[in-house]
């Protein structure tokens, strides 16, 4: 009886403790691995998302002002100087084609005109998100507005409001119509 009672232990299936710390060591690990692919990809998500957000709102400030431009029909001056005179500036006035008086600059948060500021304010409305920040802002002309058909570019960098360092360059040449 007693051979027979140590035969159904050697019998008796089972797992080591050398077996089971394996298995939870390599479970582990497949884990870590798993948690370490969907955080980067979590981190990778985040910052695309962060850049299509950063060409959207950019492409669309540079667009309004753009496009207000083009139909403009008097332009009055750019700050820091005079159109006529070429010098660049970081805000313009003009009238628009419904013959408003409107000006683009860069401003604070309230929209109020400031060279430091980073929003793009027209007549002062702050135009984009406080997610997207307005990092520079300068305008350009090349010729006499009295004589030849003037050519008014606008260059625009625009950055996320996060830890992302990405900055975009924006910069469109518009000319103004001459009536």
């Amino acid at each position: 009886m007693i051979e027979k009672k140590y035969k159904n232990l050697e019998n008796r299936k089972g797992f080591t403790l050398i077996e089971i710390i394996l298995v939870v060591f390599i479970f582990s690990i497949v884990i870590l691995m798993t948690v370490s692919i969907f955080t980067v990809a979590n981190k990778t998500q985040r910052q695309v998302l962060e850049k299509y957000a950063l060409q959207k709102e950019g492409a669309y400030l540079m667009e309004m002002i753009s496009r207000e431009l083009r139909m403009a029909t008097g332009l009055k001056a750019i700050v820091g100087g005079l159109v006529q005179k070429n010098l660049n500036g970081t805000a313009i006035e003009f009238q628009n084609y419904d013959l408003a008086d409107t000006k683009y600059c860069r401003s604070d948060d309230l929209g109020v005109c400031d060279s430091n500021g980073s929003y793009l304010a027209r007549n002062n409305k702050v135009l984009n998100s406080s997610k997207v920040l307005v990092s520079d802002l300068k305008i350009y002309t090349t010729n006499d507005f009295a004589s030849n058909q003037p050519l008014i570019t606008i260059s625009l960098r625009v950055k996320y409001n996060s830890g992302l360092q990405d900055e975009l360059y924006l910069q469109n040449s518009v000319a103004y119509r001459v009536y």
